[in-house]
Formats: C-alpha cells, structure tokens, sequence
C-alpha cells in the first residue's frame, strides 16, 4: 500500500519490526543523536530499524529518526516495494511522473501559529555532533521554492541551523536547485517564498533527497514513484501548496542579501565544516497537526540516513539514463556505495559483450552527473556489486592498472569533497570548495574467457545450507539479501 501520511506510515513501521521505542528520557542535545548513531554504525544494515524516542527531555513531541532510511529494505518498504524492484520503480517514476491533487484542507493546518506564537524553540530539534554543532539543526527538510519565473516548484533537503524563535540559518549547496531560485529572485530585489515540510509522506521526502534534473516538478516524481498522486494544500499566509498530511510546516522567506554565520556542521564527507555566511530564512508562520512527530535524519558521516536516502535515489536515475535514455543493452544493477557518501564509488553490473561494450557502460556513467561517481566500475555478471568482497575480488584478478584504469582531470565538481584543496574542510562551500576534482574509471570485467571459479555448483551449496542443522555445527552467520 502507499502511505499518506507520516504517522500512518510510522505506525506501519511499528507493526512489522521495523522502528524501536526509545521509552527513557534522552536529551536531545547529545544523547539522541548518539543512541542514533550507534544503531547506524554498530549494526548491519539489514539489522538497522527506525528509531521513535518518546520522552525527550524538556519536551512533549516525540521525535522520530530513521524511518526512510535505516535500510534499503525499510526504504522500500515505504513503497510497497520489493529490494530489488527499487531501480525500475525509480525509472518508472521519472519516466512517468504523476500530477499531484489539491485539497481544500489538510491535517497539516489543525493548528496554525502566527506572530509572537511562532517558536521555534518549542521543538525537539537535536543537536548531532556534540561539541562541534553551535546548536540545534533541522536535517528532515523538505524546502519548496519555485522558479520565479516558470513557477515549477523544487523540493530540496537543507540543513537548517535553528537561530531563534522565527529564524534559521538555510544551508545551500551552491548551484542547487534552492539556490538558483534565492538568486533569481535576489537579483531582482525580493525575498524568496519558502515552505518546509517536517515529517512527510515517505515519497515526498525520498524526492526531497534526490537531486532531479532541473525544472521538473518533483511532486509529480515523488507521485510516480508512490504510483499515485501526492496531495497537497494551499500554505495559510503565502501564495503556496504544501504537502498536505505533514506533521509540521513553516511558512516563511529566504530573505534577500542577508547572509550570517551559519556552522559548523558534519558534512556528508563525516568531516566538520567550519562556520560560513549563509541565507537566513524568516519564519512567519507554523502549521502542524495535535500532537505532531518530529521527523529527522541522522546524516553527515556515513553510514546514515541521508546516504541512503540519496544512494538510492541515484541509482534509480543512473539505472534509467543508461537502460532508457542511452538504451544501453545487459545492464543489470547500479550500486552507489554507501560508504562514499552514495557519490563516490559507483558501481555497474552487466552481462558485457567485449570491451567496447565495457566502454560505452563506463563512458556513460562516468559522465551522467560531475557530482556522482568520482571512481566508476563495470562489473561482469557473476560480481554482486553491492558486495564489497566480490567487488575487490573483481578488481584484483581481472583488472591491469596500465590497461583497465583511466584518470580524468577536471571532470568532477565535488563541492563536498575535502580532498580537493587543503582549505576545503575550514572554508566550506568557499572558493576552495569550488575546486574541480578528477575521475577514474575501472574495467573490472573479463577481457577473454577465465577458467571456472573454484566454488562447487551453487545448487550444491544451496543444498548443504538447506540442511546445515544435520550436521551439528553451529548455525551460519546470517547473510543480508542482496540485489
């Protein structure tokens, strides 16, 4: 089935295993975020699960963390999918994205706050890296903005540092898609209109942490990929559609040609950003159901929810370009490591046809986007490439680094990357930033027919570990699914 609404969804969670109450009292300013990424960097993903703590010290509203992306199969779950049907279910989606529905109403306006009644402060918002954070950032963000000048609407993930009552920092990654509306409308004098949604049907956050193509409605994506319409409703005091079963909504504008202090913060690459001007956002309203969830995502370091969230999301568009768009023959799966932030590493399984057909995989992929895959691999059949093990396999016995192995100089634009420039970890998306970083292909597969793989027959093994109890051994480790 696909969820409406954020708490239904939660509640789904719940009923099948996938989300843990946290019943003791936790302080939000360090302990929340640490039981959070103990769950992320301690467990197995398959073993992951989605976090509700129910007493957060202070405050009455629970907070809710990892339940988009804990795992692949809890991201899935949200779809009403199977693991491996997210690839084709994201390039369904793209493909054939669906208008969403407008209501005259919405659970997401049962309270409305306005002027002096506007606090921000009121919310559980946690601090995430203990001793480096200034204070509390919101990291669920679904922040809409439209084009000023075609209207389409964008729905984008950014960090956003909560300063007082009304006002956050807005963190923007330059040439985002958030950016170039801020800037449109800067140019000609206006503040920016802004909504973010907190705690949102699962499709609408999962569209928020992609990055699509610009100038395509991401509502409509995020209505293909639920394989329905998403509904949305008009904002109270701005000229705007929201989603309309969120949790919380603030109303409100990115101001023009402000800029303040904003971090540090953990960036995607796990390391701290140091403190840098930002867009400040004004809050002039807030609208919420009773008794409203907090959502939130455990990011910056990897393994976490943002990776995930993102990972997949790339994937899906990856799969699409090479399978539909280039109609590329026998590409089988498309793998993002979560590891290099679901940016770096991006893997290719195919049934390959000889080098050139190795060349054309790696060549498009290589250059779908200068922000993904900083080192890409094509991979033969038989390598699952979202095993690591296989993967080095692969790349130790049927790679020659002089003859499989390519650089490209001044291919890549990894803003986030640290390893760029030396500055780039104290001066944040600054000049040193912008530096244009290199890429490297690998082709990982066969070049000419091997001898077979010393494994007995896999139906022989399926056999054995069939009947494993019978020969009084200990029981195998247990081995996540793998698509």
């Amino acid at each position: 089935m696909a969820y409406d609404t954020f708490r239904d969804y939660v509640a789904a969670l719940d009923a099948h295993g996938y989300l843990r109450h946290v019943t003791a009292e936790v302080d939000k300013d360090w302990e929340l975020s640490t039981i959070a990424r103990q769950v992320f960097q301690r467990m197995p993903e398959h073993q992951r699960y989605a976090l509700q703590f129910d007493a957060v010290k202070g405050f009455q509203t629970p907070v809710v963390v990892g339940a988009f992306g804990a795992s692949r199969e809890i991201y899935a779950f949200a779809i009403d999918a199977k693991p491996e049907e997210l690839l084709e279910r994201w390039a369904d989606a793209l493909a054939r994205p669906i208008e969403p529905e407008h209501a005259s109403g919405a659970p997401c306006q049962e309270v409305v706050l306005t002027g002096k009644d506007v606090d921000l402060c009121a919310l559980p918002v946690p601090v995430w890296t203990p001793q480096h954070d200034p204070g509390p950032f919101l990291t669920a963000t679904c922040v809409i903005t439209k084009d000023p000048d075609t209207g389409v609407r964008n729905i984008g993930t950014r960090r956003m540092q909560i300063k007082g009552p009304n006002k956050t920092g807005m963190n923007l990654t330059p040439k985002s898609h958030t950016e170039r509306h801020v800037l449109a409308n800067e140019a000609a004098g206006r503040n920016t209109p802004c909504a973010v949604a907190l705690g949102v049907e699962p499709v609408v956050g999962m569209l928020s942490a992609a990055r699509i193509h610009y100038g395509i409605d991401e509502v409509a994506v995020a209505g293909g990929l639920k394989r329905g319409p998403v509904r949305l409703v008009k904002a109270r005091t701005m000229d705007f559609e929201v989603p309309a079963s969120a949790e919380i909504v603030l109303e409100g504008e990115i101001l023009a040609g402000v800029r303040e202090p904003e971090g540090p913060f953990g960036e995607m690459s796990g390391h701290v950003v140091t403190e840098k001007p930002a867009f400040v956002f004004q809050v002039n309203a807030i609208t919420m159901r009773r008794n409203p969830l907090l959502q939130a995502w455990i990011s910056q370091k990897p393994p976490s929810e943002s990776t995930k969230l993102r990972g997949i999301a790339h994937e899906g568009m990856v799969y699409k370009y090479l399978t539909r768009d280039m109609a590329i023959p026998g590409v089988l799966d498309v793998h993002i490591t979560e590891s290099s932030t679901s940016h770096g590493h991006l893997w290719v399984r195919a049934t390959v046809r000889g080098r050139d057909h190795a060349r054309n995989i790696l060549t498009s992929a290589l250059t779908y986007s200068p922000r993904l895959g900083k080192i890409t691999g094509v991979f033969d059949e038989d390598i699952d490439v979202r095993d690591p093990f296989q993967v080095d396999w692969a790349i130790a016995f049927r790679t020659q680094p002089d003859r499989d192995f390519a650089i490209y100089p001044k291919l890549a634009e990894m803003h986030w990357d640290p390893s760029t420039t030396s500055g780039a970890s104290h001066e944040g998306y600054g000049v040193g930033y912008d530096k244009i970083g290199s890429k490297m292909s690998i082709d990982a597969t066969k070049k000419w027919e091997y001898t077979p793989v010393s494994l007995p027959p896999e139906e022989m093994q399926q056999l054995v570990r069939d009947q494993w109890a019978k020969y009084g051994l200990p029981p195998l480790r247990d081995k996540p699914d793998v698509y």
